[in-house]
């Protein structure tokens, strides 16, 4: 019994000096707010506001890469794709679409570093305005999938923000509908999840296991003496 417990201190220790331990693949963070996903990325990102690319038809797949270190991703759909001009009061210059009637658009990370992506996800008709409907918005790690619904009922600006953060790196982000129009996105962001801080209550544990392991190393050497002491010739 004692031998367990030894061997139990020993690994909540280590894992304690590993930090709060592993992080759990799939365990995603959702942000429908922008200064929040902004607060919990690192302050080097890539933000692309599409403003390079034409109005108009485009070819698939689109390739994009900035920030330091270089975030890199392509943007493809089945159908074709779209330079898509600022709608309304839209802050941003362009927005890429997939020209498809319920045509996903995929964002696929392909530099491995990529544990945060966001950005203003909407659709839109055939004359770029937006449109209400379901967007489902779907972040894929490479084991496991969060889906997040959106159920827009506004055809002006703003639309909704939304932010996804990962342990790991995220592999594709696709936009999906069967409302009948144009999965679009804007105002893309894609970063590194700042570094985590350790709960308050990981530190708690932390310190209660090296207290165990502390007071059981003391017990184990006043029974070696006791028993030395017992043991000795008369």
């Amino acid at each position: 019994m004692a031998r367990r417990t030894w061997l139990l201190s020993i690994l909540a220790a280590t894992n304690c000096l590993a930090g709060s331990g592993p992080a759990l693949a799939g365990m995603v963070d959702v942000y429908t707010s922008k200064s929040a996903f902004v607060s919990a990325i690192q302050a080097v990102y890539y933000l692309n506001d599409f403003i390079s690319l034409p109005v108009g038809a485009i070819d698939s797949p689109q390739i994009f890469s900035g920030g330091t270190p270089p975030f890199s991703y392509s943007v493809s759909s089945a159908a074709s794709l779209w330079g898509a001009p600022g709608s309304g009061t839209q802050p941003y210059g362009r927005a890429i679409e997939a020209r498809g009637a319920n045509a996903e658009l995929i964002f696929t990370f392909t530099s491995g570093n990529v544990t945060a992506a966001g950005g203003y996800f909407y659709l839109t008709d055939s004359v770029d305005g937006l449109a209400a409907g379901r967007l489902i918005v779907d972040v894929y790690d490479g084991s496991v999938n969060t889906n997040y619904v959106i159920d827009s009922t506004s055809t002006t600006w703003p639309v909704g923000f939304l932010g996804f953060t990962s342990e790991i790196p995220i592999s594709t982000l696709t936009l999906k509908t069967a409302s009948g129009y144009f999965n679009t996105a804007t105002g893309f962001y894609a970063a590194q999840t700042a570094a985590s801080v350790p709960e308050p209550s990981s530190c708690v544990l932390c310190g209660l296991s090296f207290v165990g392991l502390g007071l059981f190393r003391r017990l184990r050497r006043k029974r070696k003496a006791s028993s030395e002491r017992v043991s000795q010739p008369v």
